[in-house]
């Protein structure tokens, strides 16, 4: 029985350690992302962003909300930060002989934010999942496009139809179908960019680079008629 507690304590040991060694690696490879791009690593938060984007449904969740491996800088015109995102969760579980047991879970992802110069409508692009599909049955329905695929890809909804449909042009859901996988959210005064996941380094580059073309792509007169909404004239 010692033995077993010996080798189970090893192994959790060498889990951790090569969990440990993965981590570093892969802050490492941000820090040289960062350099490469111009840009500002830090591995922990000097932002605060869990109390300045809390506002936001995405990062409002569970307890205890930290971030850490954010990069920060202009890229292609526009302040752009990425980084991983952590929030915990309470879950109750009930053994056979019906004890319960609580633990703290924590759920990390990654995300991309810009905070808009002007007051956009809110937005939502994202892949249509078959959650969707359910909802869309009971009634729950999306904006639809003139592509079809496009609409049966992907979940559109604005406060604002014709900002949504402004926004998702011709040439926007074309380049959208060839890039799909990223959620994208117009939303509490900021530019959302979010999977799901825990990124890689290469993704973060990916990410900065899909948000830079998705403002490229919104067309000169929905820049002019916000401009004008916001009363500037830049």
């Amino acid at each position: 029985m010692e033995v077993l507690i010996v080798l189970a304590i090893v192994i959790i040991g060498i889990g951790i350690y090569l969990g440990y060694l993965a981590e570093k690696k892969r802050r490492e490879a941000l820090a040289r992302l960062a350099a490469d791009c111009g840009l500002v690593y830090n591995a922990g938060d000097p932002f605060n962003l869990p109390g300045r984007l809390g506002h936001i449904h995405t990062f409002d969740r569970g307890h205890d909300r930290e971030a850490k491996n954010v990069i920060h800088g202009t890229w292609r015109s526009r302040e752009m930060t990425v980084f991983d995102y952590k929030y915990a969760t309470t879950e109750t579980s009930t053994d056979s002989k019906g004890r319960t047991t609580t633990r703290e879970v924590d759920h990390w992802f990654s995300a991309m934010v810009h905070r808009l110069e002007l007051p956009f409508p809110q937005l939502t692009i994202r892949p249509e999942g078959l959650l969707d599909k359910i909802g869309d049955f009971l009634g729950f329905d999306d904006i639809d496009f003139e592509s079809d695929e496009f609409s049966r890809k992907f979940r559109v909804t604005s406060e604002n139809r014709k900002f949504a449909y402004d926004i998702c042009h011709v040439r926007t859901m074309e380049w959208l179908l060839a890039h799909r996988g990223w959620h994208v959210e117009l939303v509490g005064g900021y530019f959302l960019l979010t999977t799901g996941g825990t990124w890689p380094a290469p993704k973060f580059r990916e990410a900065l680079d899909f948000a830079a073309e998705f403002f490229e792509r919104i067309p000169e007169f929905v820049w002019r008629e916000y401009r004008e909404r916001a009363g500037g004239a830049r």
